[in-house]
């Protein structure tokens, strides 16, 4: 999955689904230890639920 952007029509039109992820750790804006940046991107967490089919 590409990264998109915080403020981009997919994360408003799927903000319930978009928050859900992130307050369940399967995406992050965090690049590095201190830093945020204005895309969301999969963590490691978030793959692993992928990949074992967790999702519906």
């Amino acid at each position: 999955m590409r990264p998109f952007t915080v403020q981009s029509d997919y994360a408003r039109v799927h903000a319930l689904g978009v928050a859900l992820a992130a307050s369940l750790g399967y995406i992050t804006t965090l690049q590095t230890k201190d830093t945020y940046g204005k895309r969301w991107m999969v963590t490691k967490k978030g793959s692993e639920f992928i990949y074992r089919g967790w999702y519906v």
